[in-house]
């Protein structure tokens, strides 16, 4: 993650400029994707002096968004199979 800034709940943000995706990471280990998102406002939030409360402000329940897999968490055990007869 880019742009990494004092907030106790946010690691991270980065911003791909071509397809406006604003990508944050929290400290839970969340990472989300925010679609649509203007350039002027990831670089407000960068900027912002407190990131959480921007993110609550004028991110969050703004645009279109899909959680990515969390990296810290491992990905489930496949259960065995039975086999009956």
């Amino acid at each position: 993650m880019d742009h990494n800034g004092s907030s106790t709940a946010i690691r991270g943000v980065n911003y791909d400029a071509r397809g406006k995706v604003l990508r944050v990471a929290f400290t839970s280990g969340a990472v989300y994707d925010y679609f649509g998102v203007p350039r002027q406002v990831y670089e407000d939030f960068i900027a912002a002096p407190s990131r959480g409360r921007f993110f609550a402000y004028r991110v969050r329940d703004k645009f279109p968004y899909r959680k990515k897999a969390n990296p810290r968490k491992p990905a489930p055990a496949a259960l065995p199979s039975r086999h009956t007869q």
